[in-house]
Order: structure tokens, then C-alpha cells, then sequence
């Protein structure tokens, strides 16, 4: 999740160059399931103007490993920011969570 840019024309291109030069470095450094063929699939942009909205989208971030079964629990993702919150601030994620659950976003990403 990223504050766009001023100029909101440029946000494509800063997106590409960032999924292009990680998807580069994730290949060469990090040890993951070979059955994914991309490290990065589909972008779409949505502009966030309520609170309600940007903290159920950033807990469906945080629990979309969840999701996918690849941890059964966000905290056991490291490669995500919630697992490096979590031990710093376990009481306030799970507060926002229970706030603003992710449950109620429909987002079809089962690619």
C-alpha cells in the first residue's frame, strides 16, 4: 500500500519498476515454492479516502499469506510487515484488526 505520488500519473511506472527490480532480487536471494511462476501478479490501483478502508485493506495485506495457506498465521510470514510489527506492537494490529477486519473486502486473487 503506497501514498500516491503528486503526480498520480507516475504511479504505474514507479509500481513496475518496483515489482520489475524485486521480483529480480526475491529470484536471486530468497528460497520460495518453485510452483509460483511469478513473484508478482496483477496491480490495480483503488484511491483509499475513508479510514474504515485503509485499515481493512492493510489487514487483508497483512493476512492475505493466510489466505493462500502459506502461513496459518500472519506473524509466521517474514517476509511481510506484520511480522516485523507484530512483536513491537502485538496489542495495537490486534486491535486494528478487530476494528476493521479484511473479511469484508471482496477482492477475487485467486489467481
Amino acid at each position: 500500500m503506497l501514498e500516491s505520488p503528486e503526480n498520480p500519473s507516475t504511479l504505474g511506472k514507479m509500481m513496475g519498476n518496483i515489482y520489475r527490480y524485486s521480483a529480480i532480487w526475491i529470484n536471486k536471494n530468497v528460497d520460495f515454492k518453485k510452483e509460483f511462476d511469478k513473484i508478482w501478479h496483477n496491480y490495480w490501483d483503488k484511491c483509499l479516502t475513508f479510514e474504515s478502508s485503509y485499515f481493512a485493506r492493510l489487514n487483508y495485506i497483512c493476512f492475505n499469506p493466510v489466505k493462500h495457506s502459506l502461513v496459518e498465521d500472519p506473524v509466521n510470514w517474514e517476509y511481510g510487515s506484520y511480522y516485523h510489527r507484530y512483536n513491537e506492537e502485538k496489542e495495537y494490529l490486534q486491535k486494528i484488526n478487530k476494528k476493521y477486519p479484511h473479511k469484508n473486502i471482496k477482492i477475487d486473487d485467486n489467481f
